[in-house]
């Protein structure tokens, strides 16, 4: 019976951990990101060119047809 508790108030702390460790993920990470696009867009620029690359080439690859 005490495992079984030990078990759910682990979980429970983990869960909480998650959720306090994305919203500051969320508050931190996504103001800078955009401040950096305003700041810095020859960089961003390029950085959406090699994604998008990257995507076709993906793309790309799956819709080979079968020789």
């Amino acid at each position: 019976m005490k495992n079984r508790g030990l078990n759910t108030v682990l979980v429970t702390l983990q869960l909480a951990i998650a959720v306090v460790g994305m919203a500051l993920l969320y508050v931190v990470y996504v103001p800078l990101a955009l401040v950096r696009v305003f700041v810095d867009k020859d960089g961003y620029l390029d950085f959406v060119d090699c994604v998008g690359k990257c995507v076709k080439t993906r793309v790309g690859w799956f819709r080979k047809s079968a020789k």
